[in-house]
């Protein structure tokens, strides 16, 4: 791989946009192939409409895509080591090549100033923001795709498990809450029960200190009682079946 993009990759790698920076790339390498489409198209058609005689005419399609590809390929092979210099000047016959067909079929039938307007046109967007542009963006995502796609997978995870952290919280807190009434609910019933009953007993009492006399025999929850004496003691453990 070529050294230049290794430095570049090296100094993404230690950037907390990873993920983002790699997502630029990716979108400079589909906007790069839309690019090349069009760049292709004029070329097609501008050798095309070079009035030479062909024996086979699918052979226009492969002569019309060699100019760009040899860019691609030989231009990378210079990069990666600059003291080929056949590379780079196979890369410079290439572009030769495929600016001519863009510009004479974009400029055919036009003045001759809308002839230099093809020319920037062809070498400002379609040499800089094709060619070049795909070279880099493919060189740098081949770096960065690994650490990419570990960056993402991370990510992802933490998400997935904040998100069941938080699901997990809530659906405790539901639940403490629905027992916390319920227990309310059960408490509530069992002192008034209890208010009930030292009702009872208490009205019993204040009958016998009015004078009433004792009675013969007075029933206090189906339980016999002949004086006020013997008003049963409810102990804790019987308080707290009541509730």
């Amino acid at each position: 791989m070529a050294q230049i993009f290794k430095q570049s990759a090296q100094a993404v790698r230690k950037s907390a946009f990873i993920i983002p920076i790699t997502m630029v790339f990716i979108f400079m390498l589909v906007i790069a192939g839309g690019l090349f489409i069009e760049d292709y198209s004029t070329s097609y058609l501008g050798y095309a409409a070079i009035p030479t005689h062909k024996a086979n005419i699918w052979v226009i399609y492969l002569v019309a895509l060699v100019p760009q590809i040899a860019q691609i390929g030989f231009g990378y092979i210079f990069i990666d080591d600059t003291r080929k210099v056949w590379a780079s000047l196979i890369v410079v016959a290439a572009h030769f090549v495929d600016a001519s067909t863009d510009i004479f079929y974009k400029g055919s039938g036009l003045q001759v100033g809308w002839w230099f307007v093809a020319i920037l046109e062809t070498e400002l967007i379609y040499t800089l923001f094709s060619e070049i542009m795909f070279l880099a963006a493919f060189g740098m995502l081949i770096e960065l795709m690994p650490d990419f796609i570990k960056q993402t997978g991370n990510a992802i995870a933490a998400i997935i498990s904040t998100g069941v952290a938080a699901f997990t919280i809530i659906v405790l807190k539901l639940n403490s809450e629905e027992t916390d009434n319920r227990h309310g609910q059960y408490t509530n019933v069992g002192s008034k029960r209890r208010e009930e009953i030292m009702k009872q007993h208490s009205n019993f009492g204040d009958n016998v200190k009015r004078g009433r006399g004792r009675p013969k025999k007075t029933m206090i929850d189906n339980r016999p009682l002949h004086h006020s004496s013997d008003i049963p003691a409810f102990s804790e453990e019987e308080f707290e079946s009541i509730g």
